[in-house]
C-alpha cells in the first residue's frame, strides 16, 4: 500500500503494459475486480455478483482493446482462451436468461476499452490518465487514474 501510495503522488496515469494482462510477454498482468455501480440501474446490477452477496468479477485488460473475465461463478463454460495458464472467458458468459422454462446462455455482451485525452467534462491530460470501458457498444463513464 505504501509504494502505491508514492507512485500516486507523483504520478497521475498507467502505462499500457501495467494496465494490460498480456502486456509484457514473461508474465501475466493485473487481474481487476469490478462491478457495476448502482446508477447503472436494476438491469445491470440485478445480475451482478457483487451486487447479489458475491465477489466481484474478476476481469483483465488485453492489448487488443478486450475485456475477459477470469474464473466466472459457472466453471462449466465452453469457451476459453488460454493465457500463461490463466484461462479468459468471455465477460458476463455466466449468465443465463430464462426461455420458454429453460435457462440458456444469454446473448454476448462485449467488453472493450481504450484509453481517452478527454474526456467531455475533463481537463486534457496525457494518454493513460483516463480509461474509457464499452459494455455491449455503450460507453461507460471514463475511469480516473
Amino acid at each position: 500500500f505504501k509504494i502505491s501510495a508514492t507512485d500516486a503522488a507523483t504520478r497521475k496515469e498507467i502505462s499500457f503494459e501495467e494496465i494490460c494482462f498480456d502486456g509484457s510477454p514473461d508474465k501475466a498482468g493485473i487481474i481487476w475486480s469490478f462491478r457495476f455501480k448502482e446508477s447503472a440501474g436494476h438491469g445491470c446490477t440485478s445480475w451482478d455478483p457483487w451486487w447479489n452477496g458475491r465477489d466481484a468479477r474478476k476481469l483483465v485488460f488485453l492489448r487488443d482493446g478486450t475485456i475477459m473475465q477470469v474464473n466466472p461463478q459457472d466453471q462449466g463454460l465452453e469457451s476459453a482462451r488460454n493465457h500463461k495458464g490463466t484461462l479468459l472467458y468471455d465477460v458476463f458468459s455466466e449468465r443465463t436468461v430464462r426461455r420458454d422454462d429453460t435457462d440458456v446462455p444469454a446473448p454476448r455482451i462485449e467488453m472493450k476499452w481504450r484509453f481517452v485525452n478527454r474526456p467531455l467534462d475533463l481537463v486534457n491530460r496525457p494518454l493513460g490518465a483516463y480509461v474509457r470501458i464499452t459494455v455491449g457498444g455503450r460507453d461507460v463513464p471514463t475511469y480516473v487514474v
